[in-house]
């Protein structure tokens, strides 16, 4: 399976227009591909979505990039892991605060925080947490609980959403 998967990224990376197809398989080839790989695979996703905003399924693109953070993060050292989430800092510039892409930026602060558990990024989970509630985006919240549900601590997003005034 990995060889075809790397057969396709070869084949997505020579892609400059996506649509619902390749922003799918983005999100399917997610759970076989190295770090490096992925980093090329929503590398040029990102290039493709900043240049044609309008691509049909970017839901798909980052729904997979949330998952390619988390199976990193989970079965790579800390510095592969670290290595690979500073690569995507850049979801937290985006504009459209769509559920997926908000729920991107979550996943950053949240594998940021499990790679370095300081005060300094809990703080920046908790102030996530805290506009997500402020802006409508629970659901965001909720998928986020569920994604990173083996690797926090117990009721950590929760004492979140509690503390949120």
């Amino acid at each position: 399976m990995h060889k075809q998967a790397s057969l396709i990224l070869a084949r997505l990376l020579q892609m400059n227009h996506w649509g619902s197809l390749e922003t799918h398989a983005s999100e399917e080839l997610a759970n076989w591909l190295t770090p490096d790989q992925l980093v090329m695979l929503y590398e040029q996703g990102r290039r493709v979505i900043l240049n044609h905003p309008l691509t049909v399924g970017i839901d798909y693109y980052f729904s997979g990039l949330n998952q390619a953070i988390a199976q990193v993060v989970d079965h790579y050292s800390l510095t592969v892991g670290r290595s690979f989430v500073t690569q995507f800092k850049w979801v937290l510039t985006i504009p459209d605060a769509t559920p997926m892409r908000w729920q991107a930026a979550g996943t950053w602060y949240l594998a940021n925080y499990l790679l370095e558990p300081t005060i300094t990024n809990k703080t920046l989970v908790e102030r996530y947490v805290h506009a997500s509630l402020r802006v409508g985006h629970p659901d965001a919240i909720d998928n986020l609980k569920k994604l990173w549900l083996k690797r926090l601590p117990e009721d950590f997003i929760n004492n979140f959403v509690l503390n949120y005034k």
